[in-house]
């Protein structure tokens, strides 16, 4: 990070040398190089109790805003976040058996919650589809609608089709 108007054939007085300067100057990585954890939060996630990160809701939410302003390029953007919440509705995951012994031991949920968590996610697509045909992009619209029946394995909401 600091080079302190350092020509090419000094040595770096400081320890703080960034991937980046090691690349410009063409010299290797050191063995011994510090690797980041990203799966931590680290120390605000032990002020706050809970993990960091965005959930499938908090990504709906900024599909939401995205549209309400028409800023298409964030919808298409954050599609690929919300993927992984739309995934796990799919009724594949769903408890095949009704039995009142097998609710308890099984540890897949039911197709009613999974539906239940489908409806307060499937907003998003109406957003994100809302805000490409209201900016043109009719391929991003048809290619999102695609990708949503594919990740939830369930037809889209009427409202972000017939938009």
């Amino acid at each position: 990070k600091l080079f302190r108007g350092l020509s090419k054939n000094e040595e770096l007085e400081s320890g703080w040398i960034t991937l980046s300067s090691r690349l410009l100057m063409d010299t290797p990585t050191p063995e011994n190089a510090p690797e980041t954890d990203f799966s931590d939060g680290g120390a605000l996630s032990t002020v706050i109790d809970r993990p960091i990160g965005l959930t499938g809701q908090d990504w709906k939410l900024i599909l939401i805003a995205a549209s309400r302003g028409g800023h298409w390029k964030v919808c298409v953007g954050t599609l690929p976040f919300i993927r992984p919440y739309v995934k796990e509705t799919h009724p594949k995951y769903a408890r095949e058996s009704l039995n009142l012994s097998d609710r308890r031991s099984s540890s897949r949920p039911s197709l009613e919650r999974l539906s239940r968590k489908y409806n307060r996610i499937a907003r998003a697509l109406t957003a994100a589809v809302l805000c490409f045909e209201s900016r043109s992009q009719y391929a991003w619209a048809i290619r999102a609608i695609d990708d949503w029946i594919e990740w939830s394995g369930r037809r889209p909401r009427k409202e972000a089709v017939t938009s």
